[in-house]
């Protein structure tokens, strides 16, 4: 199952998002509190303009036309027609009935007047025109309307209103109409999206009401105006939000999001430094945030931090080098046989990667990487400490076994001149028995430290097999037991068999003990490296038998140190120790036979870092010189 990658979101971008969205939140609800007072002053404007308006208009209507007549003409047709003409109002025919009137000279100069007034007083959003109400009827008749009002009424029109509408502007006295003649004005939302009707009675010299000067306001005209300036506000508050957004975002970006980034970016590079072995102490104080906030304080604990984890890790490093020499000479002091085999190689290890540093270091080892690779070498042969030390040490093929050898064949010889004392055996046959007796402990003796034995040798060892005495008791028994028969039979070397499986264990037990330990994961290579090193290139090592490019090259030089040193000891028990020469012949047999990396072989006697090891008498390479 593929994981997904989280996207990652930047402070800067949050925040400027959640500063336009702040400043959105804050925008519209100014704007809503600043439209409500807005649109509540607009109205109130709008209705005290309408008043007005209605106030100076009525006073050139009663001084100016003869509105009376001309409410009474129209009125009388009105009244004339029956209820299927009226159902016509509005058409060409209905109007036709009040044509008529405008023909007359006295009430056309009077329409025409009026209708000029009330042009020269309406406003936007209002309608302003006069009319008759006709009670029984429900019915207002219109007198006059303002041209330049969408579709205006003709004199004569009627539209039905409801009775309390009618009402209100017709019974004065329980609406409290003031002897003065001031409007009466009568806001209604529920009827025809007017937001208010102010009407202005006509009336005449009797005081009678023949007519009524009335004046619409038009709600949509007050949201129009309304909708207008929340356009022009939320304009500008939109362009107040961006401008707020981008100086918060790049004030955050200053202060909060590019020293977080900075901090981040460092400690990215301080891990990275600090795996790659890189001496530097100075990553998060080297960090110029100067927030004088909370930032600065986690840069400078930070910095406070970076020091105490490099004191730490500088105690750390040194308790595991001081703990790989421990174990290291604990390794060599088992055995006085091996006693400086794992500090040879660990000065040959330090000299030859001196020496690859120095000459363009191909293969690009950092602190970390140099480390690894010292400790493995001196823990390679930890695992040596399971092998049990008569193993270890022993010089010959009998070891410990060559005593009970020896007292047997004293033995031998004293039961034979017993015998020849007490007259059972002659004395030729005892002389020849003591020559042959001298004689096979010599060979036994011989064999015992004998570096390589001939099929010779082992053809006369496989006849001891067969050697038997006669003991104190009478009783028969071998020269030689089956065990010092098969340690005698060691072609080359001084361990059997199974001697030489456990000795070869160690590799296996050095893998055992060091894959317990935690390390790192700088240090992961160790327990693999350290047991690996005697694995050889066709695959004929141990302990996995391993080959090719499944050995790593920490491994291949490794087992080079490993040889080199043990052909120069000279403190091994179980052969003699070889020149340089002599040893690099052997190395560079086993490249020709695939056992060694041969490239890496030259590398190493180029580095010369196998002198650190030399004894003065050994000399250097003659090759070399």
């Amino acid at each position: 199952m593929q994981k997904t990658t989280k996207k990652t979101r930047h402070i800067a971008s949050r925040t400027v998002w959640l500063s336009v969205l702040s400043s959105v939140v804050v925008g519209l609800a100014s704007l809503l509190v600043g439209l409500s007072i807005y649109g509540n002053s607009l109205m109130q404007e709008s209705i005290s303009r309408t008043r007005t308006m209605v106030s100076t208009a009525s006073s050139s209507v009663r001084n100016g036309t003869d509105t009376i007549g001309l409410a009474g003409d129209v009125m009388r047709v009105y009244e004339s027609l029956t209820d299927e003409q009226r159902r016509l109002t509005g058409t060409e025919e209905y109007r036709q009935h009040f044509d008529a009137l405008e023909s007359v000279s006295a009430h056309g100069q009077s329409y025409d007047k009026l209708i000029h007034i009330l042009g020269n007083n309406i406003s936007d959003g209002t309608r302003l025109y006069v009319c008759v109400f006709d009670e029984a009827r429900s019915a207002m008749v219109y007198i006059a309307e303002a041209v330049g009002t969408e579709d205006p009424a003709y004199p004569g029109d009627w539209e039905t209103v409801s009775a309390g509408w009618v009402k209100k502007l017709t019974d004065f006295p329980d609406y409290e109409w003031k002897v003065d003649n001031s409007p009466y004005e009568m806001r209604r939302s529920e009827d025809g999206g007017r937001l208010c009707v102010t009407a202005y009675p006509i009336r005449n010299d009797d005081g009678e009401d023949c007519a009524f000067l009335v004046a619409e306001l038009s709600i949509n005209s007050v949201v129009t105006k309304i909708v207008q300036y929340a356009l022009k506000v939320s304009a500008v508050v939109l362009a107040l939000t961006l401008l707020i957004a981008v100086f918060v975002g790049l004030r955050m970006k200053k202060t909060v999001a590019d020293p977080i980034n900075a901090i981040a970016d460092m400690a990215k590079t301080y891990v990275q430094d600090r795996r790659s072995g890189v001496d530097r102490a100075d990553h998060f104080a080297s960090l110029d945030v100067r927030t004088g906030d909370e930032l600065e304080n986690l840069t400078n604990v930070m910095a406070d931090m970076e020091q105490e984890l490099i004191e730490h890790e500088d105690q750390i490093e040194a308790l595991l080098d001081s703990l790989v020499k421990a174990l290291s000479t604990a390794i060599d002091d088992r055995s006085h046989y091996t006693g400086k085999h794992t500090q040879n190689m660990v000065k040959m290890a330090e000299a030859f990667l001196d020496w690859m540093e120095a000459h363009g270091d191909p293969w690009q080892y950092d602190e970390i990487h140099r480390r690894v690779f010292i400790m493995s070498v001196g823990l390679h042969d930890i695992g040596k400490l399971t092998v049990p030390l008569e193993i270890m040490d022993k010089s010959t093929r009998l070891g410990p076994a060559l005593g009970p050898v020896a007292e047997r064949f004293a033995r031998m010889r004293l039961l034979n001149r017993i015998g020849m004392l007490e007259g059972r055996v002659s004395e030729a046959e005892y002389l020849r028995r003591s020559v042959e007796a001298e004689q096979d402990m010599a060979f036994i003796l011989r064999v015992n430290t004998a570096g390589y034995l001939s099929d010779e040798d082992l053809g006369r060892v496989k006849g001891l097999a067969e050697r038997t005495f006669v003991d104190e008791d009478g009783t028969t028994q071998r020269l030689l037991t089956e065990d010092e028969i098969e340690m005698l039979s060691i072609r080359k070397g001084t361990l059997t068999a199974e001697e030489r499986s456990r000795m070869q264990g160690h590799a296996t037990s050095t893998w055992n003990i060091l894959n317990q330990v935690d390390f790192p994961a700088q240090y992961a290579h160790i327990p693999t490296w350290a047991s690996s090193h005697h694995e050889l290139l066709q695959g004929s090592g141990y302990p996995n038998g391993v080959s090719g490019e499944s050995i790593s090259r920490e491994v291949r030089l490794l087992t080079i140190l490993d040889i080199f040193e043990a052909l120069t000891a000279k403190d091994r028990p179980y052969k003699k120790s070889y020149s340089p020469d002599t040893a690099w012949g052997i190395l560079e047999n086993m490249v020709q036979d695939g056992s060694l990396d041969g490239e890496l072989l030259a590398m190493f006697r180029e580095s010369r870092a196998w002198e650190t090891i030399l004894a003065p008498e050994q000399g250097s390479d003659p090759g070399e010189s």
